[in-house]
């Protein structure tokens, strides 16, 4: 993967602000040790957002659940 053609590609559009410094290049067919380093990537940059810490509505909290129920039961 060219991930050096992607970040070019979407240099000109107005997607290019959520993207951060770090590329992660992972298989997802196997454990791959990048993956712990992607979710904290994730999680730092999630948590320096101005909304982060905000409260949510609990039928938006109650929708995730049964969003990523079927995650949490090994569906694929």
């Amino acid at each position: 993967i060219n991930l050096a053609k992607i970040r070019s590609y979407l240099r000109d559009k107005p997607s290019i602000v959520h993207l951060v410094d770090k590329d992660f290049a992972i298989d997802n067919s196997v454990k791959d040790s990048k993956l712990k380093k992607l979710k904290r990537t994730i999680f730092d940059v999630a948590s320096q957002q101005p909304y982060w810490g905000e409260q949510i509505p609990t039928r938006w909290f109650l929708l995730e659940q049964q969003l990523m129920k079927p995650r949490d039961d090994g569906v694929k």
